[in-house]
């Protein structure tokens, strides 16, 4: 069973794309593929199990969008450092 989350991944790409991070970093902090990241920005369905962690995903790269230290300081760093950054935020 799949539900619609109220989750506008054109959105999330575009919030992706403001914090710097690539594809992958944000699939891998969402625990999915790349391949079902990109369904889902073409509007495929997401499966329950994944909604709340999509979710917290999504609030952590909100508030990291307003942080002056994500900016300043983390956005400027190689690709895998900002990744290992973003994914420590998460837990």
């Amino acid at each position: 069973m799949t539900q619609t989350l109220d989750l506008d991944f054109s959105k999330v790409e575009l919030l992706r794309t403001r914090l710097g991070l690539s594809t992958t970093d944000v699939a891998s902090a969402m625990d999915v593929s790349r391949m079902t990241y990109y369904l889902w920005v073409r509007g495929k369905p997401m499966r329950p199990a994944n909604a709340n962690r999509v979710k917290r995903v999504v609030k952590v790269l909100l508030d990291l969008l307003k942080s002056k230290e994500w900016e300043e300081e983390v956005k400027p760093l190689p690709a895998l450092q900002r990744r290992e950054r973003l994914l420590a935020l998460i837990g």
